[in-house]
């Protein structure tokens, strides 16, 4: 991965832990992130024709997951800027991401932090659950009902 675009990750992570606590005064859990991940980038594919994080995307249950974070969220030393702490619950475990550094900016267009912003208005509400957020991409991800049905890799990349 280039560092310009590991740069790019690391502070759209931040952006979305951040300003979702800010919101909800509730930490992101690792399901929210995805989701606001997914929906930034499916959106700006949509309506600019590429992906601003250039993530890759797996199929999985609850829609789809970026897995060059998925795989690295349990390496404290893989993320600058945010925390992926583990907890359990009574149905099992999962994670929380605490923001732990300063948000740059300058690593995104207006255009994109306009799309940002929109995502958090939307989403970081207290009554927003985990299950509606999947239930809304799914809806208006259509690749991933596709591809989760057919049990397939689903690469979205320029």
């Amino acid at each position: 991965m280039k560092t310009y675009q590991k740069e790019r990750i690391d502070n759209a992570l931040l952006f979305f832990s951040e300003k979702h606590y800010t919101k909800t005064k509730k930490y992101l859990s690792q399901t929210f992130l995805y989701k606001y991940l997914a929906f930034f980038e499916f959106r700006n594919l949509k309506s600019a024709g590429d992906m601003p994080l250039d993530l890759t995307y797996k199929a999985m249950e609850r829609g789809p997951v970026p897995i060059e974070i998925y795989e690295n969220r349990e390496n404290p030393n893989y993320f600058s800027k945010v925390i992926f702490e583990q907890f359990q619950t009574k149905s099992g475990s999962g994670y929380l991401i605490k923001p732990n550094g300063k948000f740059d900016p300058d690593y995104f267009s207006e255009v994109e932090l306009e799309e940002m912003n929109i995502l958090i208005e939307m989403f970081a509400q207290k009554w927003v659950s985990t299950a509606e957020m999947s239930e809304a991409s799914h809806q208006s991800i259509k690749a991933w009902k596709k591809t989760y049905t057919n049990s397939q890799m689903l690469t979205l990349t320029q």
